[in-house]
């Protein structure tokens, strides 16, 4: 079971704000009621392929994947550096997070998780997208 115990203070706060943005978008995700983590409605769909009790997208990185794509993000990594971008430029011109590989321990995975919960945290008071 995953919680977002040993997570510092600053990712919890992209968790949350992610599940905030996720839940906006009509993506099924509730606040735990022990505030360890966030709970999976796996019976709603869009995230039915997650089957852990705790949602958890700072370490794992399916759900990681699913936030991506359930709010249409562009993810991608250039010399070192995971970026994360809302598609529609129309409505968020070009609003961009990134997290150096270095800054992660050399871990292009986890610097394309925190690039994602990044811009969840940018895009938290505007859930239009």
């Amino acid at each position: 079971m995953q919680s977002l115990d040993g997570l510092d203070p600053s990712t919890v706060k992209k968790v949350h704000a992610a599940a905030r943005v996720a839940a906006a978008r009509g993506m099924p995700v509730c606040e735990a009621s022990n505030g360890s983590g966030y709970l999976v409605d796996i019976a709603k769909g869009p995230l039915g392929l997650i089957n852990r009790e705790y949602w958890d997208p700072a370490r794992l990185n399916e759900h990681a994947f699913n936030l991506m794509n359930g709010l249409r993000l562009n993810v991608f990594h250039v010399a070192g550096t995971a970026y994360a971008m809302p598609s529609d430029v129309d409505t968020y011109g070009d609003m961009e997070a990134r997290a150096s590989h270095n800054d992660h321990n050399g871990s292009p995975d986890a610097a394309m998780r925190h690039a994602i919960l990044s811009l969840c945290e940018m895009l938290d008071g505007d859930h239009a997208i």
